[in-house]
């Protein structure tokens, strides 16, 4: 899984003359962000893989531009619907507050600024929100300071690293979920969501695309907190129109 993973166990596969498969989700390639001697790695672990497994066609398309020439299979990644499924109706809002979950590793690409530039325009017109953040990752303090910094802390909510069933729960129990990343190669994220039934408002990006549609939520430019903003301000006024069982 992943090509740093690849590089030993093609390395191992070789000595041992066994297949090799690498399934390969890294959004550093469709961002251009590789260092240049992780791409080398990652030519070398690719290129000796019998096969490659890309979560989606943006991404298998980046790949070959960084000159991995694998056969490639696209095998997109899966939601355990066991766990993540619709529940009851949400109980009471706390202080009549709809909760908004965003479910994410706190690093760069997942547009959680933009997120917290969003919420604090949002909070100038309307104050009938929280957002629960699930998640933590190398830039979860420099978040947190710019929530504080935002006039944020009574509406964000950082609870941390959370198990499956902790997010399954989190899910179910929310109001609708947000992903305002500015990169994605699959976003899984957003498939749990919806196998639990829930709205969502995420990043017009080509990841989001193919799950998304006008019956499960809404699209936004990446990048943009006015119109993200605005998406939002829509969604907590018509989240009682989306029907569960079609999302």
């Amino acid at each position: 899984h992943e090509y740093a993973a690849g590089l030993a166990a093609v390395t191992v596969g070789k000595a041992r003359r066994l297949p090799v498969v690498v399934s390969e989700y890294c959004g550093d390639f469709l961002r251009g962000s590789l260092r240049r001697r992780d791409i080398h790695k990652a030519r070398f672990a690719l290129n000796r893989a019998d096969a490659v497994l890309p979560v989606g066609e943006e991404l298998r398309e980046a790949l070959r531009a960084a000159g991995v020439r694998s056969r490639m299979e696209i095998v997109p990644n899966t939601v355990d619907t066991a766990l993540f499924h619709p529940g009851p109706p949400p109980g009471p809002e706390e202080e009549g507050r709809a909760k908004i979950l965003l479910v994410a590793l706190l690093r760069e690409g997942k547009g959680i600024p933009v997120l917290l530039e969003a919420l604090a325009a949002l909070k100038r017109k309307r104050r009938d929100f929280l957002l629960q953040v699930a998640g933590e990752g190398p830039e979860g303090e420099r978040y947190r300071s710019l929530s504080r910094a935002l006039g944020l802390p009574g509406e964000v909510s950082f609870l941390g690293m959370k198990t499956r069933p902790e997010v399954a729960e989190l899910i179910r129990g929310s109001a609708f979920v947000v992903q305002p990343s500015l990169c994605e190669t699959f976003g899984v994220a957003a498939i749990e969501a919806m196998a639990c039934g829930k709205p969502l408002v995420v990043s017009r990006l080509p990841a989001f695309e193919r799950t998304g549609s006008p019956e499960r939520g809404v699209l936004v430019p990446p990048g943009d907190p006015a119109a993200l903003a605005a998406a939002l301000d829509l969604m907590l006024d018509r989240r009682s129109e989306y029907c569960p069982e079609r999302i």
